[in-house]
């Protein structure tokens, strides 16, 4: 189903489904051809596609049109959630965060735990979308520091073609490219990222606290699991993990795959991470 919403001073007042094949144009769905199906149905106002790939996300009333980079974003100014990207709206106060990943099962873990340690720090994900390598520029330059988590590329990819279902070829491409995209980027402002390892956070969740306050030069509270624990508790139920956990057959199933069937491309993520981990500050 496409999504469409109507606009009104840059301020989305409605939305509407319509159903692909009723807007296919050469097979591909047409905004053009949603304008003319929603006026054909009498209603009237000013009608653009959106989705998570067309103008950053599926609209929904409320959010901002952002007509210099024709997209919509949330309206952070009715939150405080440090759960949320952060699009450019508010601008950061002194201590800032912003958090993005080349991992998925401890974003949430990570996030939560800053969030504890450093409470009254702006802190927000990466720039439009979580895992996005426009995040680490856009961090840089806005924030007082850029804090990011790597992990082992074979364990990392493993882990994100098991959350993701992912079982066709290209799939499993699309995860490799998604990892050596955060880690090129990663790599090119390294020396201004605070980059924390998965392996070592995994075990000793307070090195988090120390490396953030020895960078931002901001004191941190001491880590406290169950205060973590009991805000992560609190999370909508979703299909992914938010703290990291013992899921070893699925991973190692997705290993013998990349070992199996896509060592080159595995090899070309390693090196690049090693980049990173060997030279990151």
């Amino acid at each position: 189903m496409a999504v469409f919403a109507c606009i009104e001073n840059n301020i989305v007042t409605n939305t509407i489904l319509i159903d692909d094949n009723d807007i296919l144009v050469n097979g591909e769905i047409s905004e053009i051809a949603g304008k003319e199906f929603i006026a054909n149905l009498g209603i009237t106002g000013n009608w653009m596609l959106t989705s998570n790939e067309i103008r950053n996300k599926a609209a929904s009333v409320g959010d901002i049109y952002n007509e210099t980079e024709d997209i919509f974003v949330i309206d952070e100014s009715m939150t405080n959630s440090f759960s949320v990207p952060w699009q450019g709206i508010l601008v950061p106060e002194s201590p800032s965060i912003m958090f993005d990943a080349a991992v998925r099962s401890s974003n949430q873990f990570t996030t939560t735990a800053i969030n504890q340690m450093f409470p009254d720090a702006f802190q927000r994900w990466g720039y439009l979308t979580q895992h996005n390598p426009k995040s680490f520029l856009k961090g840089i330059q806005n924030f007082d520091l850029m804090v990011t988590v790597v992990r082992n590329p074979i364990d990392s990819i493993a882990s994100d073609i098991v959350v993701s279902k992912s079982s066709s070829d290209e799939q499993v491409k699309e995860c490799f490219a998604r990892c050596l995209d955060i880690l090129k980027e990663i790599n090119k402002y390294k020396n201004d990222i605070c980059i924390l390892k998965f392996e070592e956070i995994t075990n000793n969740p307070s090195i988090i606290g120390n490396e953030i306050s020895s960078r931002l030069n901001y004191p941190a509270l001491e880590y406290d699991e169950q205060k973590v624990y009991e805000a992560l508790d609190k999370l909508p139920k979703i299909d992914y993990y938010p703290t990291p956990i013992n899921n070893s057959d699925l991973l190692n199933d997705a290993k013998n795959t990349i070992n199996t069937y896509y060592s080159d491309f595995l090899d070309e993520c390693n090196s690049v991470y090693n980049e990173v981990i060997n030279n990151g500050q």
